[in-house]
This record gives structure tokens, sequence and C-alpha cells, in this order.
């Protein structure tokens, strides 16, 4: 077995060490007048790009906003059409959903364009995993294990970011370490 664990751990920095994009979708930032909790969620998506950054040391991770991402999109009108160009030119979309900006993402991203489900990986609050009606078809678009839903507790102990997040991440990298061992 000792080897199978030595072999494991060689697959797993491997897969660290590959090269993604990375978009983080979530709260923005909401000024120094922001109420606590949105301040709060606006560090927990700061923290889940830290921590991305730290853990995949070849990868490229950003938000929307940020200057290289806007400057990738320039030319094109419409913020939906901006964000579909960021996503198409990302591997993986860590969607922390704690606000309407990403579920409208999610509303028009989700049925709409056939080559965004598969980079998805959506954060939200456990209670709204099991939603049923029209979030529930929207969800479906997903596969369950593209969906991690956190506890108040996970999300105040950084488990969303140290633990969710980089297993998002991990797995995606190692999807991408598999598929060109097999191609």
């Amino acid at each position: 077995m000792v080897d199978y664990r030595r072999k494991a751990d060689e697959i797993r920095e491997a897969a660290k060490l590959m090269h993604l994009k990375v978009l983080v979708w979530g709260p923005g930032d909401p000024g120094r007048r922001a109420s606590a909790d949105s301040k709060k969620a606006y560090q927990k998506r700061l923290q889940i790009k830290q921590e991305i950054k730290g853990a995949f040391p070849r990868s490229e991770v950003h938000f929307s906003e940020d200057k290289e991402m806007v400057d990738l999109a320039k030319g094109l009108h419409g913020q939906l059409r901006k964000e579909a160009f960021q996503a198409i030119a990302s591997d993986l979309v860590i969607m922390l959903d704690l606000g309407r900006g990403v579920d409208l993402e999610l509303d028009h991203f989700l049925p709409t364009y056939s080559w965004f489900p598969p980079k998805v990986f959506l954060l939200l609050p456990r209670k709204y995993v099991n939603s049923k009606g029209l979030v529930k078809e929207v969800y479906d678009h997903l596969k369950p294990d593209q969906i991690g839903g956190f506890t108040p507790r996970q999300f105040d102990k950084c488990h969303v970011a140290t633990c969710m997040a980089l297993d998002a991440a991990l797995a995606y990298a190692f999807d991408k370490l598999a598929r060109g061992i097999i191609d």
C-alpha cells in the first residue's frame, strides 16, 4: 500500500502543477460603508482566490472585474457577453452564490450555453442545495459533484475557501491531467 500512497501523492502534486485558468464569481467589493455581512462575503471571495493561487502556483486566478479580465473582453458590449467571453477563456468558474449577481449568472449561463456547465463549481449555503421548482431546474444543469453546500459554521471557519474551493480546483486539475494522459 505504500507504493499506492506514494503514487497517489505524486499524482496529486502533478495535478497541482497543472496550468489552470480559474475565474471566481461572487460578491463584489461592497465598499467601506457596507454591512458586515457584505464585507464578509467579499472577503470570502478574496480568500478563495488567494487559496487557489497558493495551492496551484502555475495557475491564473481572476475575478471578472480584474483589470486583466476587463481588458480581455475589451470591445464587447454588455456585461453578460463580457462575462461569457471571460468564462469561455477559463477552465474553471467557481461561483460563490451569496447574492443576486451570481443568481443572475447561473440563471442565464447554465441553460443558455452548453459549454458552460462543465466548467462550473457552485458554492452556496447548504439550505439552498436541494431547492425545488425553477431553481432546481437551473441547478439540474450541474452534476451533484459540482455543487458544494456549506453551513454558516463552515463559511466562518474558512472551510469554503480552504477545503471546498481547493477540492473543486484539484478535481478539475486532476481531470485535466488525466485527459492529457489518456488522450
